[in-house]
């Protein structure tokens, strides 16, 4: 409560980090992602992702046609991959049939050299509108794009630069819907096992139906309205 009297509702937007509150906190998550979550109490309020809608505007995404193989590889915003990390990449899929659509944020995709045709890069993308046609992400496992590809149904393979990215990578793992990013020389392989392996796909599809059903905005708003009329 706050010295004016209205209720504060902590939201935390990907882990909660104290199990001790003197009242309700919601979490941007599911609870399979909390790490500890069994020792969290009734107080704190899973429901699930807060992602909105994502419009293309006047840009051309022709590109996000993709195809039956497609790689979508985005790392995140807030730490800069090098040319290299990019590159290997590039090289890794060069003449492999897949689609490649990379997102390389503040490096300047000129960085990267001359590309083959079924690589496609461009510092931003419409994620949530390119994991609808992936087949594979390859992510920093921030909570906003686990969150999408999850929504989205899309296996992952996790390269994660944080604390925080890394236990969330380590529960999508123990979930079955990611592997830990492998050696430059594995990853088309890697690719292909986690669009062929019917656990993987399975698990991929448990996880897109339990999101969907947490409810994300919805049940926020309907937990804030409840909280709100108990004044």
């Amino acid at each position: 409560m706050s010295r004016y009297g209205v209720p504060v509702v902590p939201l935390w937007t990907t882990h909660a980090r104290t199990a001790q509150s003197g009242g309700p906190v919601l979490v941007n998550a599911l609870p399979e992602l909390q790490p500890g979550r069994s020792r969290f109490g009734p107080g704190v309020h899973f429901v699930g992702p807060l992602v909105g809608a994502v419009l293309p505007g006047d840009r051309d995404v022709s590109w996000l046609s993709g195809s039956d193989r497609t790689l979508v590889v985005a790392t995140g915003t807030v730490f800069a991959r090098p040319a290299e990390f990019f590159r290997n990449i590039v090289d890794a899929f060069t003449g492999t049939g897949w689609t490649v659509i990379l997102a390389t944020a503040r490096l300047p995709v000129e960085h990267l050299g001359v590309l083959p045709r079924n690589v496609h890069a461009h510092r931003w993308i419409p994620q949530s509108m390119a994991l609808e046609r992936a087949s594979v992400f390859l992510t920093h496992a921030g909570m906003n794009s686990v969150h999408e590809a999850v929504l989205a149904g899309v296996p992952m393979i996790s390269a994660p630069h944080s604390r925080e990215q890394r236990l969330t990578a380590a529960r999508l793992r123990e979930l079955g819907v990611a592997v830990p990013l492998g050696h430059w020389s594995e990853l088309v392989g890697q690719a292909a096992r986690m669009t062929s392996d019917p656990l993987v796909h399975q698990s991929s599809q448990r996880m897109k139906s339990r999101a969907a059903a947490a409810g994300g905005a919805v049940s926020a708003a309907d937990l804030l309205l409840e909280i709100a009329d108990r004044r």
